[in-house]
């Protein structure tokens, strides 16, 4: 099989380990205390709280053992694994604007394999996750959001055997693309080469991150791993509706990406 996956859900933790997120109400009560108490300027209002990045969100979780392994498919002259273990919730209808996404996961390769240089480093390897920007209306949901938002990480490509081309081609279209690139999977992280020991690896892209960082690039991955540098645009594609995917990807043989757990969490304005 491409994948294996545990019977037991790994155990989530306190719900107050979490770090304080404002609601929408704390952001209104802020708004009004700033206004009719100190008399601040409704602009500046709105310029304080982006710096200090007080904004609302939503947020998806999920705690639960994945082993996904690359595994030959048609079409590819390579193995390869393509699972989806995590879909955000809509960004809300009355949200203004995006303001940052955070990604979190916890994982690690098969712990063995790759070149002796690139152990131990982010060089080198061929287990990573990719995220993509979902926007559909009610009627035209990808075939495999129902599936992992309710159920359990889907693997697109064995899965997608069952679907029509039709359905396939669909779901493929409502993945927002990169106009400059025409691409539309944006590289998360990658796991340490050949280190069988879980990492936590924690992402925060805001519509105001530099472009096209060269040298936080490995070598050669540019365009094997998704979209480098370009976090920004990503925050600022994003609109209200839209989601997150969060994408496990591995490619050549034996390469396994061992996933535990991960979040998703859309900041957005109001």
């Amino acid at each position: 099989m491409g994948a294996s996956q545990s019977s037991e859900e790994v155990a989530a933790p306190d719900a107050d380990t979490h770090d304080y997120v404002p609601t929408e109400e704390d952001i209104n009560r802020l708004r009004s205390l700033f206004f009719s108490a100190i008399d601040i300027p409704a602009e500046l209002i709105e310029i304080i709280l982006d710096m200090a990045e007080y904004w609302p969100s939503v947020r998806s979780e999920r705690f639960l053992d994945v082993a996904v392994k690359s595994a030959r498919r048609e079409g590819s002259p390579y193995p390869t694994a393509e699972w989806c273990y995590l879909v955000s919730p809509r960004v809300p209808s009355h949200a203004k604007f995006v303001k940052a996404i955070t990604i979190q996961t916890e994982s690690c390769d098969q712990g063995w394999g790759g070149e002796p240089e690139h152990r131990g480093t982010y060089n080198g390897s061929w287990t990573w996750f990719e995220a993509a920007i979902i926007r559909s209306d009610d009627d035209s949901i990808p075939w495999w959001v129902s599936g992992v938002e309710r159920s359990l990480p889907v693997d697109l490509y064995r899965e997608g055997l069952d679907r029509s081309a039709a359905e396939r081609n669909a779901a493929l279209s409502c993945e927002v693309r990169l106009p400059d690139l025409d691409r539309s999977r944006w590289h998360v992280s990658s796991n340490l080469t050949a280190v069988k020991k879980y990492k936590e690896n924690v992402v925060h892209w805001t519509a105001e991150d530099p472009k096209d960082i060269d040298n936080d690039i490995p070598p050669g991955h540019r365009h094997a791993r998704g979209i480098y540098g370009r976090d920004a645009d990503f925050v600022n594609l994003m609109q209200s509706g839209d989601r997150v995917a969060l994408l496990v990807m591995t490619k050549f043989p034996m390469w396994t990406n061992n996933i535990r757990q991960a979040s998703i969490t859309v900041h957005y304005s109001i």
